[in-house]
């Protein structure tokens, strides 16, 4: 018993006095549980976190901003995929253009070698009007389209009624590109020439328009400013094996506002498209994408075979009419002459 006294007494001994902590080392002062930071302090922190609040919000606006701009950037592109066929250049590199996706290319004359290795010039150019006396100069490319119309009653009075038949409906792109080289002299005189053709052909007067833009601003392509030529309508007429019907179409030009090189996009509907071919909209949309040269051609650009010689660029120049006959595409009947160039 004596003995656990004594060794109570030496651990009583090595314990520290009071005021004194543990193992040689100083008391620590007693810390509230919670203790405010001084006024300054407070500012500061408060300060802070106005400042990270606002940027963050800022930050985060922007980012839902660019967010919805590629979401609409990516609506558009699905719209155009949707509603255009894919991207045409013509071989000179004049023009780029995207039609609407009911259209197919025409194609364009092969030029002929004869025997002795020279080329035959080409006398008819299947793309071409051959609906109406026209020859449309420096034609670059020609598409259409086949579309369900109905028939007039005034025009067809021995049809039935409400009766509906298929017609033709033609996109033809045009440009000034080769009379750089051919007829330089002629340039500044395309369009002119151009809407004064059509008016002949059609039988009236040109009306010109207010300049149309396209795309509307704001859009994800540059927009172009758009000179617009309209007609009055034309009653086009054909022959089938068993009947002759007359269907009024639309004819308009448009051309891009540029410098000296210029180009074309005739338009000739059939009256009474169904809206459901969404003609008029994809034809804006197609404007959007019409690509005219910014730069005249070079002499280089016309050594190939064919040369200026091809009268689907040379019909510009046309000047007297001869006797070589064209026949009304899949009909079968003589409907119009046109001319050869002299040889």
């Amino acid at each position: 018993m004596s003995a656990i006294i004594q060794v109570n007494k030496q651990l009583a001994s090595a314990l520290p006095a009071s005021g004194q902590s543990g193992f040689g080392m100083k008391s620590i002062r007693a810390m509230p549980l919670c203790e405010f930071p001084p006024p300054w302090m407070s500012f500061r922190i408060l300060f802070s976190s106005i400042v990270f609040l606002v940027f963050t919000g800022c930050g985060y606006d922007s980012y839902e901003s660019r967010l919805q701009q590629t979401r609409d950037y990516y609506k558009y592109f699905e719209k155009v995929e949707a509603n255009l066929g894919p991207k045409w250049r013509d071989g000179l590199g004049a023009l780029e253009i995207r039609v609407p996706k009911q259209f197919m290319p025409i194609p364009a004359p092969q030029p002929l070698t004869r025997e002795d290795g020279t080329i035959e010039p080409l006398s008819i150019d299947l793309r071409q009007p051959d609906y109406v006396n026209l020859i449309i100069p420096g034609l670059l490319g020609a598409w259409e389209a086949t579309f369900e119309v109905p028939l007039d009653d005034k025009l067809n009075s021995s049809t039935t009624k409400n009766a509906r038949e298929l017609r033709k409906a033609y996109i033809y792109a045009a440009s000034n590109y080769r009379m750089f080289i051919e007829s330089p002299n002629d340039v500044s005189q395309f369009i002119q020439s151009l809407t004064d053709l059509v008016g002949t052909a059609l039988g009236g007067k040109v009306k010109t328009e207010p300049p149309e833009m396209y795309p509307k601003p704001g859009n994800f392509t540059p927009p172009a400013s758009f000179n617009v030529f309209r007609y009055n309508q034309k009653a086009i007429t054909q022959q089938t094996s068993n009947r002759r019907t007359t269907v009024n179409y639309t004819f308009e030009i448009y051309t891009p506002q540029t410098g000296d090189m210029k180009c074309a996009i005739v338009i000739a509907l059939p009256e009474g498209i169904d809206s459901r071919e969404k003609i008029n909209e994809r034809v804006s949309l197609m404007l959007e994408h019409v690509r005219p040269a910014q730069t005249p051609p070079r002499q280089e650009t016309f050594s190939s075979p064919t040369g200026p010689t091809n009268p689907a660029s040379t019909g510009f120049w046309w000047k007297t009419m001869r006797s070589s006959r064209i026949l009304f595409r899949g009909v079968g009947i003589p409907f119009t002459t046109i001319e050869s160039p002299p040889p």
